[in-house]
């Protein structure tokens, strides 16, 4: 008993002590040791490392590691500008991925606690400042920043020798090629192709087809670049063999035609890596009927088939294969991160159009155009993600827009359009950690079984395996032909209001053919192949200003709110498929660095002539010196699409009729923009847009529409006044404005030449043509263009 009290008075004294020690303790110590609760620390955020892996030419990834956060409420908003600039710009936030593993894989694949996402339409070769503000309401709250540089788009070395070569002397010449080289191949049948040297980084070795007689080929049967590191192959044609790319680094394939059932492929680790494959035309033989479709269809082929990290693959046309362009899956995967698909114009794929399975994270297929394919983008399953679909417009399409399988987790789907036979929002399978926001979906009638598959049967949207984890709202959904029917999970919904209601599309619009320009056709029978259609919007449709503002992703949108699907509307289409190689050699267009191409780069272009006419960047026709010529080509190259950021931007902005507005210019700047703008011989409708630029305001209501000579302020003056006079759009701009005394003396001529539409100023200081100051009186001011005449009155007094 004895002992028994002892040990109660042994811990009254220790629960004594411990509670006047906690008296004495700060009160950061207090929260730290809460802090170590089990449920708190599972449930705040302890910050880890931030990386940028992988950069490609135009996007560069984020991903910041992170234990805690069980509850998963940790958000990371990101901000980021060029180095060395002053203004950010706003980036979307980054996903949070749960750390997880795959499921039914062979092997299982794992992936850390992590947020991660990218950012989109960035500049080639250009080092940018990224600032990440980490939030976390049960603790936790960090800021970093870190630097990271996108890759520079391969090209010729400035000091390249050139070498010609013919196919009895190609194995020589490229077995004693040098970094830096260009090999140029002569027109011949060359069997199979073998690299036998490598180049260095800023030296690629360039093998290239010599185009001065288009009518004749260089031939290959096959072409292996494996093991090769920079190299760029350009301009052949490969029958009925592949262009093997196994193990190449820093390799470019780029205007090259391969017609073979497996056209450019790296389909066993390690993959390729840092790859760029561009402006190619590949193509199979599978044909659009019912039972060449699905998986165990008759069908076989890849036609662009990589595993590996960072590699680029645009701006081609395949057509034909089981899977036009596709990552490899299971044991075959390696390093399948940061892989850019954008531009592609797709056609007849009797699987799956983009095969983007097993990404391990920040894979973008982008802006791709997908005519009768089975499938449409598939992530088989997505590895925590994100893996990223925006704006691909998908028409003619059998099974699943979205075939988002196998499990897949972290997959984002932004502004894609979508109209096919059958169910049209269409996600079977289960996904979790799914994002939907701004597509636009229509399905319909002429559904049924294609082979030993099926399209649906006419409904606005399947998605029967949702769960709490997957995020939807912003889109349109409607039919065509079918009654509507919407089903998420148990639920069925007939009417927009009822989705609304039920399910957490609460911003769903309805919508029909109709959303589209005239002569879209409803795609049934889905059989035979249709041609691509024009899937921009009609003016006034319900799908205009429908849409949710997204960072980076559709910053320039023309309306009250962004538009739903691909295209927002009064924008250019984007470019599908090879480009002309005018706008892949042209200089960029992107002066003011906002992201987007238009008259603002003018502008700002004129603007930095200014302060160094001999500045190397703006000297665009290469005569040495900047002056007003460079500014008429880059105009040019914005009008005529030949700018090189035409073709990565995500919200399509390369217009000259795509203004934007230009902010803090001086009464200075806006005088001398007006007087280079003069001397350009604009159009009409050039000048009104730039008006609008300069001014902020519409072109139309920018220009004066009449002649109007205002009264001089102050008035009377001494010593000097100021007089201001409108020349509307359209008329003469030849114009004369002189001051004369009570006489009728002429005093002092205070203009006389051109001047374009658009209110002017001229400063009158009191002196006259000799340079003397006159006399205090009445003086007259007159202006003269055409046959308008006009007299004022004013009073200098001293």
């Amino acid at each position: 008993m004895k002992n028994g009290w002892r040990s109660v008075l042994q811990a009254d004294r220790l629960a004594r002590a411990l509670l006047q020690a906690l008296h004495t303790l700060p009160v950061l110590i207090l929260l730290i040791i809460f802090s170590l609760h089990p449920l708190a620390a599972a449930n705040s955020t302890l910050p880890g490392a931030v990386t940028s892996p992988y950069p490609t030419f135009i996007h560069l990834a984020v991903e910041w590691e992170v234990t805690g956060d069980d509850n998963l409420n940790c958000t990371v908003s990101v901000q980021y500008r060029k180095a060395g600039d002053s203004q950010w710009r706003q980036g979307m936030p980054l996903r949070r991925i749960p750390a997880g593993q795959s499921t039914g894989t062979s092997p299982t694949f794992y992936w850390k606690n992590k947020l991660s996402g990218s950012l989109f339409s960035l500049q080639p070769d250009t080092q940018y400042e990224i600032h990440l503000q980490l939030e976390d309401p049960d603790g936790g709250s960090v800021e970093r920043t870190l630097l990271a540089r996108t890759r520079a788009i391969p090209c010729t070395a400035p000091d390249s020798v050139v070498k010609y070569v013919t196919p009895a002397t190609y194995r020589d010449s490229s077995q004693t090629s040098s970094p830096g080289d260009v090999l140029v191949l002569a027109p011949g049948n060359y069997g199979n192709g073998f690299t036998y040297r490598s180049g260095a980084a800023g030296k690629p070795i360039v093998l290239r087809a010599d185009r001065s007689r288009p009518d004749s080929l260089v031939k290959f049967d096959s072409f292996s670049l494996r093991g090769a590191k920079y190299i760029i192959l350009e301009g052949i044609t490969v029958t009925g063999g592949t262009i093997d790319l196994q193990s190449a680094e820093e390799v470019a394939v780029l205007r090259c035609t391969v017609n073979s059932d497996y056209g450019i492929v790296a389909d066993d680790p390690p993959g390729a890596k840092n790859c760029y494959i561009a402006d190619n035309v590949v193509t199979s033989t599978n044909t659009w009927v019912g039972s060449s479709m699905g998986a165990d269809g008759y069908n076989e082929g890849e036609g662009i088939q990589l595993t590996g990290p960072g590699n680029v693959i645009c701006f081609n046309l395949v057509k034909g294969y089981r899977d036009c362009i596709s990552f490899m899956e299971d044991n075959s995967t390696a390093d399948q991160y940061c892989i850019d698909v954008y531009n592609n114009d797709i056609y007849v794929g009797v699987d799956d159009a983009i095969e983007a399975d097993f990404c391990q994270g920040n894979c973008r297929i982008i802006r791709n155009r997908i005519t009768n394919c089975f499938m449409g983008l598939s992530s088989q399953p997505g590895l925590g993600g994100p893996t990223y679909f925006i704006r691909n417009v998908m028409y003619n399409i059998i099974d699943c827009p979205f075939k988002l399988a196998r499990y897949s987790k972290g997959d984002v789907c932004l502004h894609n359009t979508i109209v096919k036979v059958g169910d049209g929002f269409r996600v079977i399978h289960n996904p979790t950690y799914a994002y939907f926001r701004n597509n636009l979906t229509l399905g319909g009638s002429g559904g049924g079984s294609f082979g030993s598959y099926g399209s649906g049967d006419g409904r606005a949207m399947e998605f029967p395996y949702a769960d709490s984890t997957t995020s939807l709202d912003y889109d349109g959904v409607g039919t065509y032909g079918t009654p509507f029917l919407a089903k998420w999970g148990n639920i069925r919904t007939y009417s927009i209001e009822d989705m609304r209601a039920q399910t957490p599309e609460k911003h769903a619009v309805l919508v029909d053919l109709n959303v589209f320009r005239e002569g879209v056709e409803w795609p049934a029978p889905a059989v035979p192949e249709r041609e691509p259609a024009d899937l921009r919007l009609r003016p006034g449709s319900v799908a205009v200003d429908a849409g949710i503002a997204i960072p980076n992703v559709n910053d320039n949108f023309s309306g009250l709110a962004p538009d739903l699907g691909a295209y927002e509307l009064g924008s250019d289409m984007p470019h599908y498929g090879p480009r002309p190689e005018s706008a892949t050699g042209n200089a960029p267009c992107d002066y003011s660095g906002d992201g987007f191409v238009n008259l603002i780069d003018v502008l700002v272009l004129l603007l930095d002539g200014r302060k160094d006419l001999q500045n190397p960047a703006l000297d665009r026709n290469g005569d040495g010196a900047f002056n007003i010529a460079d500014a008429l080509s880059l105009l040019s190259d914005i009008s005529h699409g030949n700018c090189p950021e035409y073709y990565y931007l995500l919200s399509s902005t390369a217009s000259a009729n795509s203004a934007g507005e230009i902010s803090e210019l001086s009464a200075g700047e806006r005088e001398y923009l007006i007087q280079m703008l003069g001397r350009m011989e604009l159009s009409e409708q050039q000048e009104a847009e730039f008006y609008r630029v300069i001014y902020g305001v519409s072109g139309e209501s920018a220009l004066p529409r009449s002649f109007a000579l205002a009264q001089n302020s102050p008035n009377p003056f001494n010593p000097s006044t100021t007089i201001s006079f409108d020349i509307p759009a359209g008329e003469s701009r030849r114009m004369a404005l002189k001051g004369f005394d009570v006489r009728g003396k002429l005093v002092r001529n205070l203009v006389e030449g051109i001047r374009v539409p658009g209110r002017h100023s001229v400063f009158w200081d009191g002196m006259d043509e000799t340079g003397r100051k006159v006399a205090s009186g009445v003086y007259f001011y007159r202006m003269e263009s055409g046959d308008f005449s006009r007299s004022r009155k004013m009073v200098l007094l001293k």
